[in-house]
């Protein structure tokens, strides 16, 4: 039954009740209608705990029932009380009674270690008649509170209180049977009793058969240990027999074991010589060997000191390398020193150059345009003075001689500023040829550069010559050593070979004496 539902039923007549008085136009709860309501929620919480209480009961007993009919073998209950019984049984040393000892153990024994199954199926006994009695308690308090309202001055209304009063009392004797009822009923339906007698008697039988199971065991357990061990002896003495005959026969082997052990001892000393004769030919093979290895170790050696000229030019060859770039560096520098202070000089030459051209260029302006004027004065004066054209030619005359020979003077200056133009020319003409000089001077330390790296690469190219050589005379050797070791080797195993032979033979030997 569910969880939730049980106490919903058990509770609702509790609920019902209320209700009615509500709807019935009381606007306040008297003492019996408290009284009612109270006795109704005690009466609801024993009717819940006993239903509650019986159904677990039932539910565990009628699953060990289950079991018990399926493999009692295999229920934890039967095992349970089989263990106490057997444990008592020792300790006690006695014959116990079987029903007794069950009846004993299920009036002590706890579901889940909480509830007591005998304790509660009584308890739940106990309250269905506490159900009724409840009932009747409140019906005769209702009655003593109704009673005790009982006014004799005004005889007829508190009547009327009185049978109010006792229909309302009697609500706490019909709920109480009702309870009682339905605890009573859901016990007989759900009959825990009747179902933990069938368990009882069924572990009853269960330990009945095997206790008496385990006494006929034990019996033939015996009587079979007994004839085991007879049959046992019997073995034993023939075993014995069969021990003194095999020890006869062992005896004679003994012997004959010590004479063909004589034999094969002499066999065995013939063959240690023989392997004296192969450990010293073995000795002179391994010699040899250690002479190859030393030759390849030789070897190994030169090409390690190889190796290391080889290094050592390549570190050589890098530091040239190293220099010669250096040397190229600085030429480089100079080179660009040298053409940074040309093209400043050449740069200051074409300066003063343009300068004393425009100085000429503005004395020789200067010059035309004083000529000029003056020509124009002396036409004015033609015009006006005619008659003076005599003298004044002469005078124009040597004016203009005296004009011509200082425009003379001024073309010698400007012939001598062209012969420094031509001098700081040929400045330029020279610092071109120091130039020139400079860079064959750096093509010269280039090529002197080029011709140490091409000695260097020579080198080089003769140094790997030289190391393809030596390995191509080590790739020679190799072979030559390792035919050698394999040579040695081949006569080991040839050795070897003759060793297993004879041991062969001396084995044939030994077996054929045997």
């Amino acid at each position: 039954m569910n969880r939730f539902l049980l106490p919903l039923l058990m509770f609702l007549p509790t609920f019902l009740l209320l209700i009615y008085y509500l709807n019935g136009g009381a606007t306040k709860l008297g003492a019996n209608e408290f009284l009612v309501l109270a006795v109704l929620i005690v009466l609801g919480t024993i009717a819940n705990f006993s239903i509650r209480s019986n159904n677990t009961i039932f539910t565990f007993l009628n699953k060990q029932d289950e079991d018990l009919s399926k493999n009692p073998e295999n229920n934890q209950l039967a095992a349970t009380i089989w263990r106490a019984f057997n444990d008592k049984k020792e300790r006690t040393k006695t014959q116990l009674n079987i029903p007794s000892f069950i009846e004993v153990f299920m009036s002590e024994y706890h579901i889940d270690n909480k509830t007591s199954i005998v304790k509660r199926m009584k308890l739940i006994h106990t309250f269905a008649s506490i159900s009724i009695l409840v009932g009747v308690l409140g019906t005769f308090t209702g009655l003593v509170i109704t009673l005790a309202a009982l006014n004799p001055s005004d005889i007829d209304k508190s009547i009327l209180k009185v049978l109010g009063g006792v229909h309302t009392a009697f609500f706490t004797s019909i709920g109480g049977i009702l309870f009682s009822i339905a605890i009573n009923l859901h016990s007989k339906v759900r009959n825990s009793e009747q179902l933990l007698l069938q368990v009882m008697l069924k572990v009853e039988n269960f330990i009945h058969q095997k206790d008496q199971k385990t006494s006929d065991y034990y019996v033939v357990e015996a009587i079979g240990g007994v004839k085991e061990a007879v049959h046992n002896m019997g073995n034993a003495f023939l075993e014995v027999a069969h021990f003194s005959k095999e020890f006869k026969t062992a005896t004679d082997n003994l012997k004959q074991f010590n004479n063909n052990f004589k034999q094969n001892t002499m066999a065995v000393s013939g063959l240690f010589k023989d392997m004296m004769a192969i450990t010293e030919l073995f000795n002179q093979k391994t010699a040899l060997i250690h002479d190859d290895f030393e030759r390849m170790f030789t070897y190994f050696n030169n090409q390690h000191n190889l190796n290391n000229e080889i290094k050592m030019t390549f570190e050589n060859t890098a530091h040239d390398i190293k220099s010669f770039v250096a040397n190229q560096n600085n030429v480089i520098d100079g080179f660009m020193k040298n053409n940074y202070n040309l093209h400043n000089s050449y740069k200051s030459l074409v300066d003063s150059s343009q300068q004393e051209i425009q100085q000429a260029y503005k004395e020789m302006t200067n010059f035309f345009e004083g000529t000029t004027s003056q020509i124009s004065q002396i036409v004015s004066q033609n015009e006006s003075q005619v008659d003076m054209h005599k003298q004044l030619t002469e005078s124009i005359y040597k004016q203009i001689k005296k004009e011509q020979a200082g425009l003379l003077k001024q073309l010698k200056e400007t012939n001598s500023e062209n012969g420094e133009v031509k001098d700081l020319f040929k400045d330029a003409v020279t610092s071109m040829g120091n130039y020139t000089s400079i860079q064959e001077s750096s093509n010269q330390s280039l090529e002197t550069s080029l011709n140490a790296l091409s000695n260097n690469l020579k080198n080089t190219n003769d140094l790997i010559g030289k190391l393809d050589q030596s390995f191509s005379k080590g790739a020679k050797e190799t072979p030559e050593a390792l035919n050698s070791l394999e040579s040695t080797l081949n006569d080991l195993m040839k050795s070897l070979e003759t060793f297993s032979e004879k041991m062969n033979e001396k084995q044939y030997a030994v077996n054929l004496s045997k």
